[in-house]
């Protein structure tokens, strides 16, 4: 009698066990994700300067869609997308844009590491610009932006709130769930150009900042956020998150008219992630917005190193 019980009280357990589990694991599983990728790190130059003068004004890539394949086996997987420049915007007006941009990602229970190598060559003056004196795009051909780093997550709750279901789709979120996430990250950002950051003509406008030629933003940051997964029914997901971090930076950079200089400085910065998608057996997609902005401030001018991509994949399982 007593044997049945305990067989009964097991039997009851695992089905308890069962309900109460938000994702499901896809062990051995290999995912492979194609799809398009509409990335934007702008430059968004912020000018403590009189009333009057030359406002803000923000450099913008060629907006042409990138295209790009993903591969996941277990704890690992990568991504890498390349400029499609045959269905770039006229050049003559927005300039021509080359972009390269590398994913190496790891996720083993609560830990999670993403590596990350972008590269964008040539911008234009968002436009029409509000620069004075000028009424059409500005073309910066020569101008150049990278971003290398690494970030660490901790996730207090995977079995609540998966990231790999909602990214590269080696599990499956079953029912609704979030976790709080902790972050650690290390990146080098750097730009570059023939000429300096400033338009022509306006290079004293915008103080040191605007007559650089090549500056290194390094960068140690911390912080935590929260994301939240919602089951909308069937194999569909809603995902949110979001993460604040702030550290120490070290800033390295040459200028035409002022010399060179280093020093260090603090930094903040924040990242979110808005998606929409499905994930059933076999195959897997979605639509996401995934951002994360990091300021420079350089005598009471603020440069706005903003990565942004807006994304569309289908993948499947084997």
């Amino acid at each position: 009698m007593r044997g049945k019980i305990f067989c009964a009280a097991l039997f009851l357990g695992s089905l308890l066990a069962k309900a109460g589990e938000r994702v499901k694991e896809l062990p051995g599983k290999v995912s492979v994700r194609i799809g398009t990728t509409l990335p934007s790190i702008p430059l968004a130059i912020q000018a403590d300067i009189p009333s009057g003068a030359n406002p803000d004004f923000e450099y913008e890539q060629n907006p042409a869609p990138k295209v790009g394949v993903g591969v996941d086996y277990s704890w690992w997987g990568f991504y890498v997308s390349l400029a499609e420049t045959s269905h770039q915007d006229d050049p003559l007006i927005y300039g021509e844009t080359e972009y390269f941009d590398f994913q190496l990602h790891s996720y083993l229970g609560k830990w999670g590491v993403d590596f990350y190598w972008q590269d964008f060559t040539g911008y234009h003056v968002k436009g029409p610009t509000v620069i004075t004196g000028f009424e059409t795009a500005l073309l910066r051909n020569d101008l150049k932006s990278g971003y290398l780093g690494a970030n660490i997550f901790y996730v207090y709750h995977p079995e609540r709130m998966s990231l790999v279901a909602t990214g590269n789709g080696t599990a499956i979120q079953t029912t609704s769930g979030g976790s709080w996430m902790l972050l650690g990250g290390v990146s080098k950002q750097n730009i570059s150009s023939d000429a300096v950051l400033a338009p022509a003509g306006f290079e004293t406008e915008y103080g040191t900042l605007g007559n650089i030629k090549d500056a290194e933003f390094s960068t140690i940051a911390f912080g935590g956020g929260y994301g939240y997964n919602f089951v909308l029914g069937g194999p569909w997901y809603l995902h949110l998150s979001a993460i604040v971090a702030v550290g120490p930076q070290f800033q390295k950079y040459s200028t035409r008219d002022y010399g060179d200089d280093q020093k260090l400085s603090f930094s903040s910065k924040g990242s979110g992630r808005v998606g929409i998608g499905f994930s059933g057996e076999k195959y897997f997609g979605a639509i996401s917005v995934v951002t994360d902005t990091t300021y420079f401030s350089v005598d009471s001018v603020t440069l706005d190193f903003v990565s942004m991509f807006s994304f569309a994949y289908i993948g499947t399982r084997f």
